[in-house]
């Protein structure tokens, strides 16, 4: 009789248990590096989840490097960077309470993740959910650009300054050069034209694709590449952005390459035009974290694809003028 009474005290003990499941899991089970995936945390209870706390993480998801079994390697941690920042969710269905939180991330290096330690607090009960694994991998190379591993990266973050003071602030030598040049190039014009032109203030613009085809040149010309490579690229995508910008009346200066990407499909440009610029734009925020060097027909071949780019873009908005 004694025993009947504890079978029946355990079985209404754990049967709360039975109705609620703490879970996570992936959209991907592996990833190229760089390439965003998103990882889902669901709770489900059949009582409201009034007092549900999670405590979300910031900038960055700890992980552990394991092997494809799920094995840990000497308990060394793996930093996934959030892309998008934590979103949670409540909803009823079917008289069950269900909790949905969300992030996604970013891996900057190849290796076997295991994502665990995550935990939620609910009546003062603490549930972890399950640990998931995402394999990373390296990009296929495909012959056309360098390929690199990534390096680690600090996380910390200084206060953050408006990015147009930033890009002052880093460039504002050549940006002096350009207005300067721009300035002697209005007098010698004013100078040239009639009297009746400089009555009427007619003053010859640059276009937008000359003025990015000649800084395009002169960042060749200046082998930037031989002492600086990251500040080469970083340059070099300004160029391009600063030549969106001014072609399409649109400001790409401050937009990720993900945000770029989006916009242009909305344009009248093919998909590999597209492909290129944004091959383009990845190697400039890849290579800040590359280990070697690209050899120098890699470097060259990467401004003449960015002159090529430039040109086309043009010529495109020009075909539809005539039209």
């Amino acid at each position: 009789m004694r025993s009947l009474i504890y079978i029946t005290l355990i079985l209404f003990s754990i049967s709360p248990l039975l109705a609620q499941r703490a879970h996570m899991s992936l959209n991907k089970s592996s990833v190229e590096i760089g390439v965003p995936f998103e990882l889902t945390l669901s709770f489900t209870y059949n009582q409201a989840l009034d007092s549900i706390v999670y405590t979300a993480a910031q900038n960055v998801l700890l992980g552990k490097i394991s092997q494809a079994n799920g094995v840990s390697v000497n308990n060394k941690t793996y930093e996934l960077e959030i892309s998008k920042a934590f979103s949670d969710t409540l909803y009823k269905e079917n008289n069950t309470y269900h909790w949905l939180g969300k992030y996604e991330l970013i891996a900057w290096d190849s290796a076997y993740v295991m994502i665990n330690d995550q935990s939620i607090v609910f009546e003062d009960s603490l549930f972890y959910f399950n640990p998931v694994i995402i394999e990373v991998k390296s990009p296929i190379a495909d012959g056309t650009k360098g390929i690199y591993d990534i390096k680690e990266f600090s996380t910390e973050l200084e206060e953050a300054k408006p990015s147009w003071l930033v890009f002052l602030i880093k460039h504002w030598w050549w940006l002096s050069i350009i207005l300067v040049l721009l300035f002697i190039l209005i007098i010698l014009q004013l100078k040239k034209a009639p009297v009746e032109a400089q009555k009427k203030r007619i003053i010859t613009k640059v276009s937008p694709k000359e003025s990015a085809l000649k800084a395009i040149k002169a960042l060749e010309e200046s082998r930037l590449y031989e002492t600086d490579l990251k500040e080469y690229y970083y340059q070099l995508s300004i160029i391009i952005r600063a030549f969106l910008s001014r072609h399409y009346a649109s400001n790409f200066m401050d937009n990720t390459t993900h945000e770029t990407k989006l916009d242009l499909i909305h344009r009248d440009l093919s998909d590999e035009t597209i492909s290129i610029i944004v091959t383009l734009l990845s190697q400039a925020d890849m290579v800040k974290f590359a280990k070697s060097k690209p050899e120098l027909d890699d470097i060259l071949r990467t401004g003449n694809k960015a002159k090529q780019i430039v040109s086309e873009i043009a010529e495109i908005e020009l075909k539809l003028d005539d039209n």
